[in-house]
């Protein structure tokens, strides 16, 4: 078993934590906010490049070659589907009660893009829906994990080819736009960053506690988030997602010691842990606050807001993941315990 890279952990963690507080700046309408925007765009797209590139970078590390595709199929399915089944159910049925209607978002077909995790991905075509928890980014992963195994082989047999196509496939769609929704959103720019993730892997070793990358890493995201520049479109996207990997790379070099300390550890992998709970619903709870708060009018201090708002989301992230894993491990216990009722007989 490989050893844990704790530095991914505190990069998720941070990344969340910073997502949480773009999306709050977003639904309290503190557009000028500087944890709403930076000097050349939104917080939005630097955030989610961190978790293209840190989901690529942790997918290569844990898997040399995939010998079992079904096995590898169902460890991402448990990875990604329970939290956020169990989050949509609670989530729809407040929501449905609220409004009066269980058929809310429309013709109830719709439901089944929520199975596959793309419901709020479908939202970026217009019209309504079910949404309800994550983003449009669960659709894009799930799609580049069902793939992995492809991306897998080809990481190990023709990596410079791969890396060519999958960077001229990039520069056509930041440019000419190859997919019908906005380039930031696609498929296609979500496969660059995750691949960049896995191209890292192969320097990892000369990125930790390596003070001058870091130093570089540092300057070139500082002079992104501090310094606009008016460029086309397509260059602006193309910085967005080079502060994602700048801010990665540099939060690699940062926090790249040796953690020694157990308690440390613990603490890092229970945060960590509850990371993707948190993804799954703080968009919920914080626009519910959020209106509930602009609906009655209510001024309380910002800081104070947050504050209680996010003990809030720690709170149901902690019970979200733990009802999770109680569900995954259930069908084993179920199992064990019949089976162990027969041997009796």
């Amino acid at each position: 078993m490989k050893e844990r890279d704790y530095t991914l952990d505190v990069i998720r963690v941070t990344a969340t934590f910073f997502i949480v507080l773009f999306h709050f700046a977003s639904a309290n309408l503190l557009a000028n906010s500087p944890f709403y925007t930076y000097a050349n765009g939104a917080w939005g797209g630097p955030l989610n490049s961190i978790f293209f590139v840190l989901s690529g970078f942790v997918l290569e590390k844990k898997y040399d070659k995939i010998d079992n595709v079904k096995a590898f199929y169902k460890q991402r399915f448990l990875a990604i589907f329970p939290v956020f089944y169990i989050a949509f159910l609670v989530c729809y049925l407040l929501t449905a009660i609220a409004s009066g209607n269980f058929f809310y978002g429309g013709n109830p077909v719709k439901l089944l893009l929520t199975v596959i995790g793309a419901d709020n991905y479908s939202l970026l075509y217009g019209g309504t829906g079910y949404a309800v928890v994550g983003e449009w980014f669960t659709a894009i992963i799930v799609l580049i994990y069902i793939v992995f195994p492809v991306l897998c082989k080809m990481f190990k047999t023709m990596t410079v080819s791969a890396t060519l196509i999958i960077a001229l496939l990039y520069i056509l769609n930041l440019f000419w736009g190859l997919t019908s929704t906005s380039v930031e959103t696609s498929f296609i720019n979500g496969l660059f960053l995750f691949w960049v993730g896995m191209l890292l892997t192969k320097v990892s070793k000369y990125l930790k506690r390596n003070i001058l990358v870091t130093a570089i890493t540092f300057i070139l995201s500082a002079a992104i988030i501090f310094y606009r520049v008016n460029v086309v479109e397509a260059v602006r996207l193309a910085m967005m997602n080079l502060l994602g990997i700048t801010l990665f790379v540099f939060l690699y070099g940062l926090f790249g010691f040796e953690w020694k300390s157990e308690k440390a550890r613990k603490t890092l992998m229970f945060f960590s842990n509850i990371s993707y709970s948190v993804y799954i619903s703080h968009h919920f709870i914080v626009n519910k606050v959020a209106g509930k708060m602009m609906e009655n009018n209510i001024n309380i201090n910002i800081y104070l807001y947050f504050i209680v708002l996010w003990m809030v989301i720690f709170a149901v992230s902690i019970v979200l993941y733990q009802v999770s894993r109680y569900v995954i491990k259930l069908p084993g216990k179920i199992k064990k315990s019949k089976s162990k009722g027969e041997s009796n007989e």
